[in-house]
């Protein structure tokens, strides 16, 4: 495609038609050939790839065009030969009125190979346009006036920054997926993934004339392999696999600004995947979604994972939750299978006995429902668990089926129903799950096709190739889904898939918790002021940061529920937690909690969250005899103590370094640390009760060495991150980054199967094969035996050399039972779920449901 440009219109110029754009009123039609071949004076600026349509921004108007884009797959369209689908790279925003300066060749500066030096220059030329657009006019025209500029700013973000919106060439449907796209004739794209539909308002009416120019547009992810299928029993077979993830138009937003379900049954983050496996001229398809819980509920709060708020009871909100089942089953047939994958106590208790109650409320045949706690089934990271879904799903997903058109484009097999997967975020959990189910159906497709042998019926057992192929399409697909919703990795430029992370990347130096908190508050609030401006083909709207200091208020009870679900997650069932502690890494440099430390009877247990966000992206666990070496001192340039634990591994030797946040539990109350010199005297309580405890349990005397300085870099290594510890767990997980165990990184294991546990090496990591699962959701024990604050005080106050009588009067203590549930930083026990015990199951507050459960028309598992 040609972009030109006379006195009065700019132009764009196609094989059968030619796009014109006025600039006096920016309105957009089609002409033919003919008329634009009596055009004069005509100036051609560029060539572009395609014309997302037309944005009004206050009073000004731009016309979004596409100048770099990347073929990333084959259109699944058996009508349109030869389509591809489109990554898109580079957007620019053209002002349809000149002012100050005209709009020249210099504002499709770039390229479709991208790279930084075309992205920076076109981010420079973007600032130059507004600023023109904003300041005053020449040649006669009156400025169109800008009140936002910001919004412009922000919509260009969300094509150029992530790669995350896809387009078709020639007129195949990506909006639609196989399945209902071969159930159509004409060309109808669905306007629940149509993103640019508003902004092609002006020629939709056209039809058949205006083909060429409507090319929807759609959030969310496309991947494309080509594998080769080795076995013993078959021939080698070629085929593709396709994944596609399409994010909805509908209720679309960033994730604290979309929560739930709206009065008209749409659910925020909203996204429909799809498999396509094309074979021997056959094409195989399988769709499953995501969506938000949809009641209506919400959270206060940005960060530290904050507390959930059911809204409307059942009565008010029973008429909504209806309507999204019941467009459910108009769109994808029955069964709707329903996943549930939040937790059953603590925080999100609520959000689980809600959602239920609704399903026994609608009380349908048509709608099955799944609970599955995620992270107490796979505590202790075994996520070979979801194995235990799969297995519970498996008359479900023989039922629903998939999708298969022959080569000669016959629908043979049609889906029947839908599987729907959700968590809180409807992120890495429910991206652990679809990832499993999507093998599974794999598989069965493979057995189908004579693949692999019909005998094997293990739900993670498949061709090693499909296998490494799946894991890193979901992996990917897991990271732009949440990047598209949370924001997280937008927001760091320097994390690779090869997992590391730069100090620089982290927080620019002098940002303090307060500013990035705000910073990270009016982002969203303009990303989410930019989706809504780019579905509604205009923005007038303003954001604000109303009710920041209200939530800043709600962060220290976040931060104790954010240790309480670490001690959930992490620790294996029957580990007896000593302490926990939200503290900050040493590399950090500003005051946002990153780091759970977790001290039981055996071990210490690191675990360590992207600061921006609630992801869990690293667990490091060291046996009390690796450890030989505590310090306490100032790091770098850093007035603020911290603390350091040195462990030995296979003849290595290694270290890390935290120091307190602004906050610290007491007695399950959050208390706001005042001044510095309380910060670093809870850091030295904290090495004191470590080193206590291990002398307590082992008998082993850990030197605390109190120095002015700790000498070198904050940890021996350089830390890794994940986009998430879940986005691979799905399949066969890599070893966790366990640093006791790593002079190297490993590599990630390329296979898809769930592990039953993820290994270790390490002689001193906890046994926990043996535990059999119970049939209700019990968390895992809380310790009883915490070493109280007052006589950490006065041990942290004594010398070392002096504190003898009180460790031994302490040692007394702690051996003896039971003990008493007082301790710095561990959160209340609703938080950390029932106490385990012999009437343990008494406590399942899913009990009361037992017989409407029974009743119910609903297939209900509580797993």
């Amino acid at each position: 495609m040609q972009f030109f440009k006379s006195e009065l219109s700019y132009f764009v110029k196609s094989v059968h038609s030619i796009l014109r754009i006025s600039r006096e009123t920016g309105h957009l039609d089609v002409i033919k050939h003919e008329a634009f071949a009596e055009e004069h004076d005509l100036i051609c600026l560029a060539e572009v790839d395609a014309v997302i349509g037309k944005l009004v921004v206050d009073e000004a108007v731009f016309i979004l065009v596409v100048i770099g884009s990347t073929k990333v797959a084959t259109a699944p369209n058996r009508q349109v030969d030869n389509a591809e689908i489109r990554r898109i790279d580079r957007v620019v925003a053209v002002p349809v009125v000149d002012v100050g300066t005209p709009v020249d060749k210099s504002v499709f500066e770039g390229s479709s190979s991208g790279g930084n030096a075309v992205a920076n220059k076109l981010k420079t030329q973007q600032r130059k346009l507004l600023k023109l657009v904003g300041g005053g006019a020449s040649g006669g025209r009156k400025a169109p006036q800008i009140e936002s500029p910001r919004v412009l700013e922000e919509v260009l973000r969300l094509f150029n920054d992530n790669g995350d919106f896809y387009f078709t060439t020639e007129t195949a449907d990506l909006t639609r997926n196989v399945q209902s796209a071969a159930n159509t004739d004409t060309f109808q794209p669905d306007p629940r993934y149509f993103w640019n539909r508003e902004l092609l308002s002006d020629i939709l009416h056209l039809g058949e004339a205006a083909s060429e120019w409507i090319r929807p547009v759609i959030q969310g992810f496309v991947a494309e392999r080509a594998l080769t299928i080795d076995g013993a029993d078959i021939a080698s077979t070629e085929l593709s696999i396709t994944l596609i993830s399409r994010r909805s138009t509908q209720r679309a937003g960033t994730r604290y600004l979309r929560r739930g379900v709206d009065e008209e049954g749409n659910v925020a983050n909203f996204v429909e995947t799809e498999l396509i496996i094309t074979v021997f001229g056959h094409m195989l398809a399988f769709v499953q979604i995501r969506g938000s819980v949809p009641l209506f509920w919400s959270q206060k709060g940005f960060r530290y994972r904050p507390p959930l708020t059911i809204d409307k009871d059942v009565g008010e909100s029973l008429p909504v939750f209806e309507k999204h089942v019941n467009r459910l089953v108009e769109t994808y047939g029955e069964p709707v299978i329903a996943v549930n994958l939040v937790n059953q106590t603590g925080r999100e208790l609520c959000l689980a006995q809600a959602f239920l109650e609704h399903v026994l409320a609608l009380d349908n045949a048509a709608f099955a429902y799944f609970s599955f706690d995620f992270h107490y089934h796979c505590r202790a990271l075994k996520f070979g668990k979801v194995n235990d879904l799969i297995a519970s799903l498996k008359e479900s997903l023989t039922k629903v089926g998939y999708c298969w058109i022959d080569k000669s484009g016959e629908l043979v097999l049609r889906q029947k129903g839908i599987i729907r997967t959700n968590c809180v975020d409807c992120l890495d959990r429910t991206n652990v799950v679809q990832g499993a189910i999507s093998q599974a159906i794999a598989l069965q497709q493979f057995r189908r096709l004579g693949l692999i042998s019909p005998m094997i019926e293990e739900p993670t057992a498949g061709p090693e190739a499909l296998t490494v192929c799946m894991q890193q399409m979901w992996a990917d697909n897991g990271d732009a889904i949440s990047r598209q919703y949370a924001g997280t990795d937008a927001l760091k430029g320097d994390v690779t898939r090869s997992g590391q992370r730069k100090l620089t990347g982290l927080v620019k130096d002098g940002y303090n918790s307060a500013s990035r908190y705000y910073l990270s508050h009016m982002r969203d609030s303009y990303r989410q002021a930019a989706i809504d401006a780019l579905l509604a083909g205009k923005s007038t709207f303003a954001p604000t940061t109303e009710d920041t200091e209200d939530e800043d208020e709600d962060e220290c009870e976040n931060i104790g529920r954010l240790v309480g679900e670490t001690v959930r997650f992490v620790l294996p069932e029957g580990e007896i937690l000593v302490g926990g502690w939200a503290l900050v890494d040493g590399d950090n440099r500003n005051d946002l909690v990153d780091s759970i430390l977790l001290l039981t009877r055996s071990h210490v247990y690191i675990a360590q969250y992207e600061e921006q966000s609630d992801k869990l992206t690293d667990v490091t666990i060291i046996g009390f005899d690796q450890i030989f070496k505590l310090e306490v001192g100032v790091l770098g340039k850093s007035p603020r103590k911290h603390l350091r634990i040195y462990w030995r591994v296979n003849g290595g030797i290694y270290f890390d370094s935290w120091r307190a946040a602004k906050t610290r539990l007491f007695n399950n109350v959050a208390i706001p640390l005042k001044n510095v010199e309380e910060a670093d005297e809870y850091v030295q309580a904290i090495g004191e009760q470590l080193r206590i405890t291990v002398n307590m349990c082992t008998g082993a005397e850990i030197p605390i060495a109190y120095v002015n300085k700790l000498n070198g870099a904050a940890s021996s290594q350089t830390k890794p991150i994940i986009s998430s510890l879940l986005t691979g767990a799905a399949f066969k997980l890599r070893q966790i980054n366990n640093r006791q165990n790593k002079p190297t990184p490993s590599a990630a294991p390329p296979a898809i199967q769930i592990d039953e546990e993820i290994s270790s090496n390490s002689p001193s990591t906890p046994d926990t094969d043996k535990e059999e699962q119970p049939t209700s959701s019990i968390s895992h024990s809380q310790s009883e035996g915490l070493i109280s604050e007052q006589q950490i005080a006065t041990i942290s106050s004594a010398p070392i050399s002096n504190s003898n009588s009180i460790v031994a009067k302490l040692s007394a203590k702690l051996k003896s039972g039971p003990w008493k549930s007082s301790a710095p930083d561990v959160s209340d026990s609703a938080d950390l779920g029932p106490l385990p015990s012999t009437s343990a199951v008494a406590l399942d507050p899913f009990q009361q449901y037992k017989e409407r459960i029974i009743a119910s028309k609903s297939l209900i598992q509580m797993l």
